[in-house]
């Protein structure tokens, strides 16, 4: 027996079937399912294309900014698994024979599960299906998938609760084989909302993930903040009040996180939780560095349990960027995990009443590593004769396994 959740595979193929544990080919596909026992596979052996994987009808219109959130796992130790493919496309009714691409992704990504988040169309009741191309020795694997309103992309007043309106599980147990799933498609459309937590660490990340930065920072100030239990004991919080444009800092300004948050302070309302200071590797195993970028200690946002998209704001002090001619900004972050959100850089010349982002990053910044970004201001606005507040805000994404850290802030005359 098999339970595909109301999808089916296309007519004339069985391309994708229901397994557990590890594809029957060695050397690709995942070990075991990104949530739960089972998941669903195209295998290497066959015919390469024609894998298709189709929803019944989906009432969109019923949805103000539907999106599909879904597992994948696409890997191979053959090098001609650099030319696989998988898309998400989706078309009007079971009327309409033109398909559109919503989602693509091709080549060895990594023997890991990763999440993709896909905004849909919402003016139609549309159909949605997964196409696989397994060029090459290669099994292409997905999982957890839901279908539901858009996660926020501002801070609610209250932590959300999300209501699916179509959650397809794979719960069936495979006898000896992985069974193929059925041809013909259910009418009906489960509502079971499943509970996911990440099962192995990227190496990449689509490139689609849309960004989760607040357009307006929250009103609301938490009655009190839960804190993170990191595994050494982290710097108190600054108690000073924040910065203002009659003590502004002269540059050149150079600062770690040895003693303290200097001249930086975690702000007291308008966010959900705090930066901390640490020394060693964070609390969560499967993110954050292991020490800090220069020094022995460096500022990170615990993400466990503030997620999804909670805010952390690290306000810094006012600079005085008249001191110094060309100023430019650099620092280290380190951004690796399998759900990495967004950390961004922004200025105010208005003593915060406006800001402006200056550099973002949204999902994981490569390797397990830290980076270097460097702002030259006088390439973004005009900031000579200006004084300026900055500010690092992060942003959670939707799970655990995403902390962000910042180490090696420097702000200096540009070099020639």
């Amino acid at each position: 027996p098999s339970d595909l959740g109301g999808w089916a595979n296309g007519a004339g193929n069985s391309g994708w079937t229901l397994g557990s544990g590890s594809t029957p080919t060695s050397g690709t596909g995942p070990s075991s399912a990104a949530e739960g026992q089972y998941y669903l596979y195209a295998e290497a052996s066959g015919s390469p294309t024609g894998k298709e994987f189709t929803s019944q009808c989906l009432p969109l219109v019923d949805l103000s900014q539907p999106q599909l959130r879904f597992q994948y796992h696409m890997w191979s130790d053959d090098t001609t698994a650099a030319n696989s493919e998988l898309v998400v496309e989706a078309r009007v009714n079971a009327f309409n024979t033109a398909w559109s691409v919503l989602w693509s992704i091709t080549g060895n990504q990594g023997n890991a599960w990763y999440q993709a988040i896909v905004d849909l169309p919402d003016d139609n009741n549309y159909l949605i299906r997964f196409r696989a191309n397994t060029a090459g020795v290669v099994d292409i694997g997905i999982d957890d998938v839901i279908l539901s309103e858009a996660m926020p992309t501002s801070m609610p007043s209250s932590t959300p609760t999300v209501s699916p309106t179509f959650v397809p599980t794979f719960t069936a147990a495979p006898s000896t084989t992985p069974t193929p799933g059925p041809t013909s498609t259910p009418s009906f459309m489960p509502t079971a909302m499943p509970t996911k937590e990440p099962s192995s660490m990227p190496s990449s990340y689509p490139s689609d993930m849309p960004s989760m930065i607040p357009t307006t920072m929250p009103s609301r100030m938490p009655s009190s903040k839960p804190t993170a239990s990191p595994t050494t004991t982290p710097t108190a919080i600054p108690t000073t009040a924040s910065p203002t444009f009659e003590d502004c800092i002269a540059l050149p300004h150079t600062f770690g996180f040895e003693s303290g948050f200097g001249d930086w302070y975690n702000v007291f309302a308008d966010d959900d939780f705090d930066w901390t200071i640490q020394e060693g590797g964070t609390p969560t195993s499967g993110t954050g560095p292991s020490g800090a970028a220069v020094g022995s200690k460096y500022a990170y946002m615990e993400v466990s349990p503030f997620y999804p998209t909670k805010v952390a704001v690290l306000l810094g002090g006012c600079f005085d960027f008249t001191s110094i001619p060309g100023p430019t900004l650099s620092f280290q972050y380190h951004m690796f995990g399998p759900f990495i959100g967004t950390l961004t850089l922004s200025a105010s010349m208005d003593e915060g009443a406006t800001w402006m982002d200056v550099w973002t990053q949204t999902g994981p910044a490569g390797v397990d590593e830290w980076q270097t970004a460097t702002i030259e201001f006088t390439d973004i606005f005009a900031v000579r004769g200006e004084r300026t507040l900055l500010r690092f805000l992060g942003v959670s994404s939707f799970g655990y396994t995403g902390d962000i850290a910042i180490d090696d802030i420097s702000i200096a005359t540009k070099s020639s």
